[in-house]
């Protein structure tokens, strides 16, 4: 809260977040998993741990299966260090894989999708922009 220039009157700054980020907080993540896919084991944490209603249809497939051990963190923390572990299948440009794995929200939902994917894909819109001369 601060007060305005006459006095009169004053601004409130207010912050908001999700239950999804309130449940991440309460909530610690100490598990093991033998033989799974990294997204598999991300779908888990985020349907029984966050308990959230948001949907998570949109994740990419990824290659090979792991033993992890999550050792004692929070949700959205131990799928931000899974990430770093997730190789996505499929190829990409010139046959390669892709790497760099993130898991995001947006307005359709969670997301979990590696960087190149969402590179090669159509772009939502174009914008131009141009440097104005004085």
């Amino acid at each position: 809260r601060s007060p305005t220039g006459n006095m009169n009157s004053e601004f409130y700054k207010i912050y908001f977040c999700t239950k999804d980020l309130v449940s991440n907080e309460q909530i610690k993540v100490s598990k093991s998993y033998k033989g799974k896919k990294i997204v598999d084991i991300v779908d888990d944490i985020v349907k029984n741990y966050l308990n959230t209603d948001r949907d998570f249809t949109k994740k990419q497939d990824t290659f090979g299966y792991y033993d992890f051990i999550v050792p004692t963190l929070r949700p959205l923390e131990a799928i931000s260090w899974l990430s770093n572990y997730a190789r996505p299948t499929g190829s990409g440009i010139n046959g390669t894989t892709g790497a760099d794995m993130v898991f995001f929200e947006n307005k359709d939902g969670f997301n979990f999708k590696s960087i190149r994917t969402m590179l090669e894909q159509e772009p939502y819109k174009t914008y131009n922009y141009q440097q104005n001369k004085y």
